[in-house]
């Protein structure tokens, strides 16, 4: 019996293991390709940007940032960044068509100064989130974030299908 249950630890152990390891290396895979997609000068940037009013007055700005393949438009990365009394900034990253890597960062401005308030990172397969990281419990809902980064990416293929 104790034999039997040995044996039953040690698979359970080694399968909780390896999936570990599928995610850590999963997780290797889309960070050495966002590194690569931040560093490829072959793609092409678009960027728009504009200001934020509220009953006439202007309160902030806002900005975004993408990068796509000349020829055929498929969008790689886009960045999208808010600033009034809060600034938020979020970047999506695409592979094959399909969102694989969201960042987030927020922050606050107090006293004419920059407070970094929490970073996130989501990590996604198969349109599913597999991994979120969330600086000290705080952060986005990762399947809104998800939905927004799909509908940046429709955006992009509507506006290029217009031109």
């Amino acid at each position: 019996m104790t034999k039997i249950l040995t044996f039953i630890i040690l698979t359970l152990g080694m399968n909780s293991f390896g999936f570990t390891q599928n995610n850590d290396s999963t997780i290797i895979v889309i960070d050495n390709y966002v590194t690569a997609i931040d560093s490829n000068k072959n793609l092409a940037e678009g960027i728009s940007e504009g200001e934020i009013e509220d009953n006439g007055e202007i309160i902030g700005g806002a900005e975004t940032y993408d990068l796509y393949d000349r020829e055929t438009k498929e969008l790689f990365r886009i960045q999208d960044n808010i600033a009034t009394d809060t600034i938020i900034g979020k970047t999506f990253y695409y592979k094959d068509k399909e969102l694989v890597y969201a960042y987030i960062e927020f922050g606050v401005w107090k006293n004419n100064k920059y407070e970094h308030q929490f970073d996130q990172r989501i990590y996604y397969s198969n349109n599913q989130t597999f991994y979120n990281s969330m600086h000290n419990g705080k952060g986005y809902d990762p399947e809104t974030i998800h939905k927004e980064g799909i509908k940046y990416q429709q955006a992009h293929i509507e506006y290029y299908k217009r031109k």
